[in-house]
């Protein structure tokens, strides 16, 4: 995900579900200077999280820039969030907030208005070993359906890198 923002130079990125902010963290280090704003949509708020906004352990002050970086935290579920989000204002949605079918297919038919032309909806989670699984998550399934192919790349922050992958899609229309 990194090389899409830096590649295409895009300057507003959405995360949609960011758990303790990993993946954000990663992409504010190497993004820096790069980008206007950087929204992150989270219901619950951990200390792990603080420690990515305010460089710290401890959540001891407030400091809504990260490296010069601006950072929005929407403490929120996502279909509020998205409701806050104007019609193509984002070069770049990252989905991996719920995993059951429903969640993301939600997730989906919210956030890619919010896409521009030219823009990229990805997200994390997709296994195709799972599409139609029962019991499986339902990422692949509700992508597939909503997308078709897509593109996909190995997750290799993740430990079950061969079976875990980011999913994108370019926005052309």
């Amino acid at each position: 995900m990194i090389k899409f923002i830096g590649e295409n130079h895009y300057k507003r990125v959405a995360e949609i579900g960011v758990a303790e902010g990993g993946m954000a963290k990663r992409i504010i280090e190497k993004c820096t200077g790069g980008l206007e704003a950087y929204i992150m949509v989270e219901r619950k708020m951990t200390l792990r999280l603080y420690a990515v906004l305010f460089d710290t352990d401890m959540p001891a002050y407030m400091d809504f820039e990260y490296q010069n970086n601006p950072i929005v935290l929407m403490r929120m579920d996502s279909t509020r969030a998205s409701k806050l989000i104007a019609p193509e204002s984002l070069d770049l949605v990252f989905i991996d907030a719920q995993h059951c079918y429903e969640g993301v297919k939600k997730d989906i038919e919210n956030w890619l208005p919010k896409v521009k032309k030219g823009g990229i909806i990805s997200g994390h989670d997709y296994n195709p070993n799972q599409l139609f699984l029962e019991g499986g998550n339902g990422v692949g399934r509700a992508v597939k359906e909503k997308f078709g192919e897509v593109n996909l790349e190995h997750d290799s922050l993740e430990e079950d890198a061969m079976n875990n992958f980011v999913w994108w899609k370019k926005i052309n229309i």
